[in-house]
């Protein structure tokens, strides 16, 4: 797809097919585009547990709000960003750990979501989770950022109604 089309094409969908897989090269793929995701002073400060089997994917569902994210069980898989501000802060001090570790793990979500969707995967920002809860499913004492619930789509929402470019840039 040319990007125009996978702008387009990208949308939050809640409801997958179940048990079908992703491939190894897929994930690979969309791994290696992340990998070239802007970051803060190229640090990377951000690390991704990709997360696979329906064990662990039924841990991240335990860290969310279940009435609103009923769809994760049926993922293929679930990418977890984590920002490692303490890696941000040796090079940039106390707003690099406060924020660039964040942008740089949400940047690569982005990516990750884009990549995923040019693949013909759905995919659903989840951010409403409970931190200590993901930091166990997945191992980590790094600071959860997003989790990308990726699958094959069982729908097509339309998009959601979006603000008017007025309403939300100021040129100057």
């Amino acid at each position: 797809m040319d990007f125009k089309t996978v702008i387009n094409n990208r949308k939050a969908v809640r409801r997958f097919i179940p048990n079908k897989r992703i491939s190894d090269q897929d994930i690979q793929t969309i791994l290696k585009t992340v990998n070239l995701a802007p970051s803060a002073g190229n640090m990377q400060s951000f690390r991704i547990f990709v997360v696979k089997s329906k064990k662990s994917i039924g841990k991240i569902f335990e860290t969310v709000n279940r009435k609103s994210s009923d769809f994760i069980p049926n993922a293929v898989a679930i990418f977890v960003f984590c920002a490692d501000p303490e890696k941000s802060a040796t090079r940039f001090g106390d707003r690099a750990h406060s924020l660039f570790a964040i942008q740089d793990a949400t940047i690569a979500a982005t990516y990750a979501i884009l990549t995923a969707t040019d693949l013909g995967y759905a995919t659903c920002w989840v951010g409403s989770f409970q931190e200590e809860l993901m930091k166990d499913a997945v191992d980590t004492n790094l600071t959860p950022v997003a989790a990308i619930v990726l699958g094959y789509p069982a729908e097509s929402p339309t998009h959601p109604p979006r603000k008017e470019i007025h309403d939300i840039v100021k040129i100057l």
